[in-house]
């Protein structure tokens, strides 16, 4: 049985029509795939890298006042047994630097002295004797910008 002249013109052409439809669609679907991986993998990086960025100056306040601590100690701008000495250096450096709200001391001759900004109410200094024992005492203080303290006090025992 012999094929009509007409299925032989239609179905070559019908087959390479959706040949060529096939293979639109899919390089069209693999290209846009690819567009989309390409697309997340820059917003993944730009996050990235904004992260790092973030990061970065959110720690570098932190390691610098650390840095600055211990190069006034060990240059003997403050003697390690003067809490009002380095009281006022600890609010000095609350003031000077606008990330950071609370800075901390230890040594052995005078403890842990802290300093903490609270904002309008002015600055909390806290200190706790160098004994380093359980039973060590905390004793708070507010101050103001000049560094005059308050009537106000709080002591806590362990």
């Amino acid at each position: 049985m012999p094929i009509p002249l007409r299925w032989a013109l239609i179905v070559p052409f019908l087959l390479q029509i959706t040949a060529a439809v096939g293979v639109t669609g899919y390089l069209s679907w693999r290209n846009g795939h690819r567009a989309v991986e390409d697309l997340a993998s820059q917003l993944h990086e730009a996050v990235s890298h904004n992260v790092e960025h973030k990061l970065a100056d959110f720690l570098h306040p932190p390691a610098l006042v650390n840095s600055l601590n211990v190069d006034a100690a060990e240059r003997s701008d403050l003697n390690l047994t003067d809490a009002a000495g380095w009281q006022r250096y600890l609010l000095q450096q609350v003031q000077r630097f606008e990330d950071i709200d609370y800075v901390m001391f230890g040594s052995p001759y005078l403890g842990l002295i802290g300093l903490q900004d609270l904002g309008d109410r002015g600055f909390a200094y806290r200190s706790r004797d160098g004994q380093w024992s359980e039973h060590g005492a905390i004793v708070e203080q507010v101050v103001n910008a000049q560094g005059t303290p308050s009537l106000w006090q709080r002591i806590w025992q362990r």
